[in-house]
């Protein structure tokens, strides 16, 4: 594989990984399957060298096919005896010279669809036309690409980031396609997560948002507090820092003067 990957990378001048010649196998194979005229054209315009038609006209012999150049169809027998009229006043050399002239348009035909010259960009740089490297084709394969992160993201926790993103995917599709024809670009993952959002909350899937706390009060839980810390403090006896400043009771105190003293405390909200 590494072999590999170098070869390409010096045929390309940059460096190739093992992710970006999967995403580029990925990237062909969704080409050929959604659009398989197209990938057969460009495949053909790719490797067919100077003579993109010989290679078609070998590729339908294994289908039994015989393949014409649209300009030899365009001509027809009409065309072909008005020619032989003409060819009588031309020298062998001219003849030849033109037969090759037509064979290099019908080629250039070929290769290019009749309609399907380059374009160029804001840099004057050619552009294709059709193909998986249009600009088209590379904004759908990001597309495609924010589809899959939300079918695959995962949370801190392991989670999946997009739960019910199967569920959503009918009622996020139409958002993305009114963003697209409103907009013309492709939607962003930060658009579908919004999407996303809105549809949980436009189905009521969406949690409601927890009550906030009530407003803490310092100045009630600093009183809480000295109380606590006072009563807490007062020692068995009755003396102490919390203690009230009331005289301890005697040890030797009868029952009446243990109850009385009670009592009192209990009445002073002291107990």
């Amino acid at each position: 594989v590494k072999a590999q990957l170098a070869v390409h990378s010096k045929a390309l001048g940059a460096e190739v990984t093992p992710d970006m010649a999967m995403d580029r196998l990925l990237q062909l194979n969704t080409y050929a399957t959604t659009k398989p005229s197209e990938y057969l054209a460009w495949f053909t315009q790719q490797t067919g060298g100077a003579n993109p038609l010989g290679l078609l006209q070998d590729a339908a012999k294994h289908l039994g096919l015989t393949l014409t150049p649209a300009a030899e169809q365009k001509g027809g027998q009409a065309d072909d005896a008005a020619n032989d009229d003409d060819d009588l006043f031309k020298s062998p050399g001219q003849i030849a010279a033109e037969e090759k002239l037509k064979q290099a348009n019908a080629r250039i035909a070929q290769l290019e669809g009749g309609s399907n010259p380059a374009t160029a960009n804001a840099q004057g740089q050619a552009q294709p036309t059709f193909g998986p490297d249009t600009q088209a084709e590379r904004d759908a394969a990001s597309f495609r690409n924010v589809l899959s992160v939300m079918q695959t993201q995962l949370t801190e926790l392991g989670a999946p980031a997009y739960p019910l993103f199967d569920a959503l995917r009918p009622n996020m599709t139409v958002k993305a396609q009114n963003h697209m024809s409103q907009k013309g670009t492709w939607p962003t993952l930060e658009d579908m997560t919004r999407f996303y959002d809105e549809v949980q909350t436009e189905l009521g899937l969406k949690p409601a948002a927890q009550p906030s706390p009530p407003p803490v009060n310092e100045q009630a839980d600093s009183a809480a507090a000295a109380t606590k810390a006072q009563r807490a403090s007062k020692s068995i006896d009755g003396s102490g820092q919390g203690a009230p400043r009331r005289p301890a009771l005697d040890r030797n105190a009868s029952l009446d003067e243990v109850i009385r003293y009670n009592m009192d405390l209990s009445a002073a909200g002291e107990l």
